[in-house]
């Protein structure tokens, strides 16, 4: 159907490498199944789409075709699509068994959804976003407030706001980066500025084009046993 592997990766919202281990023969797990059927249903319904719209006229009696999928990124590269969220209506907290990213797995994550099928491990937390996931921190950009193996837990469902930390995937054409800084804006909100805590890191200016993905961070947690 012309759907290349990374593709249909990001489609099922699971990593390139679980496809794989699919096509060498691996179980897929119940969602996946039920998530490549939708996937085929949206592929028909593309196609049907696709072959009504050849028409210059349409019967006042035919059925109109069916409505197109929203368009996804180009399978080639994670093209960046940071957009505001939704409201989302208050929940209350509650314990949650949240996924475990690397930063080399939350760098192939391209939506939220995604981020289950990347963990190498969970972490018990409480959280009011349904879409929370953790991530183990790496680096020194954020000494002396922030170390190597804290985990940030991550809001997809949320805003950032001047002062936040947040975690930000650049696109690939920055390297596609990951990023835990501190958030603010520039050019009457035109731009975003990531910050480090680490004077040694100058601040990241960037427009919105050149963000993937920047999700706040709620909390982090210094694990004191490893």
């Amino acid at each position: 159907m012309g759907v290349t592997r990374p593709k249909l990766a990001q489609r099922l919202g699971v990593s390139r490498q679980y496809v794989t281990k699919i096509e060498n023969g691996a179980h897929a797990s119940l969602p996946v199944i039920k998530l490549i059927e939708k996937l085929e249903a949206e592929i028909q319904n593309e196609s049907a789409a696709a072959v009504a719209s050849e028409h210059t006229t349409v019967s006042a009696t035919s059925t109109p075709p069916l409505p197109t999928p929203a368009p996804v990124a180009p399978a080639v590269a994670h093209t960046p699509a940071f957009t505001i969220p939704a409201a989302q209506a208050p929940v209350t907290p509650r314990i949650a068994l949240l996924p475990v990213l690397t930063i080399p797995a939350a760098r192939e994550l391209a939506s939220p959804a995604q981020a289950a099928f990347a963990a190498a491990e969970h972490f018990a937390f409480s959280v009011s976003d349904p879409d929370a996931f953790a991530m183990r921190l790496a680096g020194d950009a954020m000494l002396p407030q922030h170390h190597d193996g804290e985990l940030a837990i991550l809001y997809p469902n949320s805003l950032p706001h001047t002062g936040n930390r947040v975690v930000a995937r650049l696109s690939d054409s920055l390297g596609g980066d990951v990023l835990f800084r501190v958030y603010s804006t520039a050019d009457h909100g035109h731009s975003i500025v990531l910050s480090s805590l680490n004077p040694l890191y100058p601040p990241v200016t960037l427009s919105t084009e050149e963000i993937v993905w920047i999700y706040p961070v709620s909390s982090t947690v210094r694990q004191m046993m490893q």
